[in-house]
């Protein structure tokens, strides 16, 4: 079987198109590389300009670009069911060294990712909440039955929950194995009873008591490669300018979020042009994307005339009605 160095797991719910930009994104910036990609249950086909089986038919030239078969509800504080299903589907298909998560509205800025994190078992954030005690996550995650659960056969003394930023963590696969174990045996996902960010905390907080019990385990504190401006106030999305100082200062980031999910956003244009995978993009989408956007737009159209075709009937239908006696 074909060893790659990472798969990199994304949630998607909407615009195949601008999924297509970050597949070729991801894959110009890391060689030898996966993608697992989970497509929602609530996906929103009509904002996307590509069908499904336009997308599929693309992805299919691409290689080692996978789709879960399995659509499974998702939503702001319900994702991590998609990320363990996205592992339990591609760890059968191919092998890796890591595993790392990912968002749809994430795209990378510079090479070298592999080579930073093969010196770590793991790349989390340590956010302990016994010294936090106002993050909203941690509140629910005290009181989390299935967490508890967890926790009890982890059976480590002290043991403490950890949070951490979800996009761009990263596990060696035989650590995400035994996590994703200890998740599926515990949490049913369909029973939830209180929805939060669990993304944000089991991982972590298994990875963090596992090195307890695991003194050998490697892990890089804080080591998540994704860079997210959390504390700016009017917008998170990321600027070119901030790109720039990320390449001109030494960091240990590799990709950006949030960039909107827009086809021709600033940040978009500015990394194919600087990585030249924008060629590749015109000529995927050239034969697929350009003819259903035409669809698209006259099936808008048709619809319009329908609706405007009806009103005038049923004016005119009202009208005969009252008016001929």
């Amino acid at each position: 079987m074909k060893n790659l160095n990472i798969i990199f797991s994304i949630p998607i719910n909407e615009k195949f198109e601008v999924v297509v930009d970050q597949i070729l994104n991801f894959k110009t910036l890391n060689n030898n590389c996966g993608i697992i990609i989970h497509i929602s249950q609530g996906f929103n086909y009509e904002q996307s300009e590509l069908n499904l089986d336009c997308f599929l038919e693309i992805v299919n030239k691409i290689d080692n670009v996978y789709i879960n078969d399995k659509k499974l509800r998702t939503g702001k504080y319900d994702i991590i069911q998609a990320h363990l299903s996205n592992f339990e589907y591609v760890k059968n298909i191919i092998d890796f060294d890591y595993f790392c998560m990912c968002a749809s509205n994430e795209l990378f800025f510079k090479e070298g990712l592999y080579d930073y994190i093969k010196k770590y078992d793991a790349g989390v954030g340590y956010n302990n909440i016994k010294f936090n005690p106002k993050w909203i996550p941690g509140k629910y995650a005290k009181n989390d039955d299935s967490l508890k659960k967890i926790m009890k056969i982890l059976d480590v003394k002290n043991n403490n929950i950890i949070g951490s930023q979800i996009e761009g963590s990263f596990y060696k696969k035989k650590i995400f194995e035994k996590i994703c174990l200890l998740i599926n045996e515990n949490y049913d996902f369909n029973n939830m009873k209180v929805a939060y960010a669990r993304e944000e905390v089991y991982f972590s907080t298994i990875v963090w008591n596992l090195s307890l019990l695991e003194k050998k385990l490697k892990i890089k504190e804080n080591g998540m490669v994704t860079y997210c401006p959390w504390n700016r106030k009017y917008t998170m999305n990321v600027k070119i300018n901030e790109i720039d100082n990320l390449l001109l200062n030494e960091n240990n980031f590799f990709s950006v979020k949030r960039v909107p999910r827009i086809q021709n956003d600033c940040v978009r244009q500015y990394l194919r042009q600087m990585y030249n995978y924008a060629f590749m993009e015109n000529r995927l989408l050239s034969t697929n994307y350009v003819y259903e956007k035409k669809i698209f737009l006259k099936m808008k159209e048709i619809k319009k005339i329908i609706k405007c075709n009806c009103e005038v009937f049923i004016k005119v239908l009202k009208k005969l009605k009252g008016g001929t006696k």
